[in-house]
This record gives structure tokens, sequence and C-alpha cells, in this order.
């Protein structure tokens, strides 16, 4: 690494809004030189550095070349983490919100499902790869009530029915018999909106699940859903997460409890005050929900709608 004895240090001071991302800076012999949670700040020798950010399997590098006297500061380091989950601007986001005003005003004391299989613009995503299930394992999907459009690249489906256990099965081969059953709870009160990559076939691996409150349209919130995919690459990789003030971070949380949910699963392996309380406000939200349940007991930190593909 190319120094100069007479330069003096230089500072990297790099931070992230996400409580759960954490920084590694190394040296050109991929030597570890400081690492930290959240914020990273450092002075070091100039010279050529890796920067690594990471949250779980999620992981950003980046190549910073030292000068003196031309430090590198980032106060909130920018984030392209892939999800299912589409931005709001973009037009699967205007289509879902579309399908989700109009079950919003329908749901009362039962639960609605907005289903949307996302494909590439030009090529909406084939319905018969993707059935429905009731309790009883009666098919509730049926072709006549798919909607979609193939210049966007999207379709979707919608049902207002009672809270409960639900499945969802997706195609996973061309064989007819070739499926993968992932369940589904549908809380009472709430919209359950669920986006499916279908890119060459559904990856259910890769869906993402939100929950909107009865009366109100979903949106999406680039925050949020970002925070919502880094604590699933955390619980894909069993990466601890300490215990952080979700305020802090998304102030509207409320409005979508996944992030909740996640955030307690996340937190079960190291607890504490912060965990309790998050934990009995989402008790309080989502009464009965077995994935709450879950995290009360103790019992599996991985919420029960993502798949163990490996």
């Amino acid at each position: 690494m190319p120094r100069s004895e007479s330069a003096g240090p230089v500072r990297v001071d790099v931070s992230s809004r996400y409580p759960v991302v954490e920084f590694e800076l190394l040296d050109s012999a991929h030597r570890t030189v400081a690492s930290a949670p959240r914020r990273l700040c450092v002075d070091i020798a100039p010279g050529v550095y890796e920067l690594r950010t990471t949250a779980g399997r999620f992981e950003r590098t980046e190549v910073l070349t030292m000068r003196p006297g031309s430090p590198h500061v980032v106060g909130d380091v920018p984030l392209d983490v892939p999800t299912a989950t589409p931005r709001a601007d973009h037009p699967h986001a205007v289509a879902t919100g579309n399908l989700s005003a109009g079950i919003a005003d329908r749901i009362d004391d039962g639960a609605g499902l907005v289903l949307v299989l996302r494909g590439a613009a030009g090529k909406a995503p084939a319905p018969a790869d993707v059935e429905v299930l009731d309790e009883h394992s009666a098919r509730l999907t049926e072709p006549a009530d798919w909607q979609g459009d193939a210049v966007a690249g999207w379709t979707g489906w919608t049902r207002v029915g009672p809270p409960g256990g639900y499945v969802v099965r997706y195609r996973t081969g061309r064989s007819s018999g070739s499926w993968l059953e992932v369940p589904l709870w549908l809380q009472a009160g709430w919209q359950t909106v669920v986006f499916v990559p279908c890119e060459g076939g559904p990856d259910p691996a890769a869906a993402t699940v939100h929950l909107t409150p009865r009366g109100v349209t979903w949106t999406g919130h680039t925050g949020r859903d970002v925070l919502c995919q880094l604590l699933l690459c955390c619980l894909e990789t069993g990466q601890a997460v300490p215990p952080f003030v979700l305020e802090e971070h998304v102030p509207d949380w409320r409005r979508d409890p996944m992030l909740a949910l996640l955030a307690g699963a996340a937190m079960a392996a190291t607890g504490g005050q912060e965990y309790a309380r998050l934990l009995a406000e989402v008790e309080r939200l989502l009464p009965g929900h077995p994935d709450v349940a879950a995290l009360r007991l103790g019992r599996s930190p991985r919420p029960s709608w993502t798949p163990r593909l490996h």
C-alpha cells in the first residue's frame, strides 16, 4: 500500500440510518483495519482501502483511495438493497395501491390479501404458477380472478375472507406435481400484501410480506421497506441484532407491523428491555398472530411465511 512518510492520517467517517448495518475497513492486503456497527470513524494512513457494508447476507463493497487532506465522510451510506417490494414510484407500487384500495374498506372484522407477482416489463407472470389454498386445502385462486398488465409486467389477485391460516403454493418446476407450499397467516382487520419476484418463474425465497390496516391503502415507504429487507438478511444468516428503538428509525412502523415482527425476531437472541417493549406493542397490534406467539414462547425466530430454501 503506497504511503507517504510525511503525510498525516486521513479520516474515514461513515454511518447508516439502519441499526443492523455493520462496517469493515480493509487495507490493500485484505487485513481488517477497523470495524464497527452503525458508524465507523477512524484515522488511517493514506492509501487504498476497501470498505465493506454488510447486514446479514447483504454486502456492499467500495474501494477508497485515501489521499492526504481528503477525508471520506458519508453521513448515511446509500444502500441499494435488492427487495421484492417495489419502490414507491414504481409502476408495480402504483398497481398494488390500486389493488389495495379495492378491498381496504371491505375488510371489517375479516382479513384481506393482496398478492402481487412481479415480472419484467413487457411480460406479466403466469398466474398458473401460484395458487392460494384455504385451511381445508381448497383452491381459492381462479384464472378469471387475476388482474395484470403485461406492459408493466405484473399480475395480481385480491381477496377478503376469514382471518386465519392459508397456504400459498408455488410451482417450482415444469412438472405439474412440483410445488412448494408456504404458510401464510391473514390477520383480522388487516390487509396482508405479498410481493413475489417472478422473472423466470416464482421465487418464494425472495418474497416479501407487509401488513396494512383496514380502511388504509397500501403505499411503499423506502426506509421501512429497506429495513424490513435488511432484517430478513440478518435472519437468514443468523446475525445477532442488538435491541434498538424502532421509533427512532421508522416513525410510522405501526402502519406496517410486519417490520415489528421482523425486528422482534432479529432481536430475540439478545432480548432486553427494548425487545420486551416491542413485543408487548406488537401483541397489542396483532393479537393471536402465530408469529407473535412464537416470539413470546421463545421459539423459531424466523417468520413462518419465509420458506426454508437453500
